[in-house]
């Protein structure tokens, strides 16, 4: 199973082009507050893992993946092509939820 990051997706948005479904500019927050403050429940509750059915994950997930032509990048950058399935964060979501 293919894996990898999509912090191209972040320099395509950083360097203003089109963004793809819910993102926003660099560093600002890509849910609304009352999801934020959602989110950080769950990760207090330790029960992060319910943020990855939401839609705003769902949505952006597929759009990372669309973007990156459904190619593990890690196994890109090795030479080698594999399908993606998993896209990571490239922040941690506890450190960072407010970029989820």
């Amino acid at each position: 199973m293919g894996s990898f990051s999509f912090a191209r997706t972040l320099e395509v948005i950083a360097q203003g082009a089109e963004r793809p479904g819910p993102w926003r500019e660099r560093g600002e927050t890509v849910i609304s507050a009352a999801r934020l403050a959602q989110l950080r429940g769950l990760i207090q509750a330790g029960r992060d893992a319910l943020f990855y059915t939401w839609p705003e994950w769902l949505g952006l997930r597929l759009e990372v993946l669309r973007l990156d032509q459904y190619e593990c990048q890690s196994c890109k950058q090795r030479g080698r092509h594999r399908a993606a399935k998993i896209v990571h964060h490239v922040k941690h979501l506890k450190d960072r939820p407010d970029l989820a």
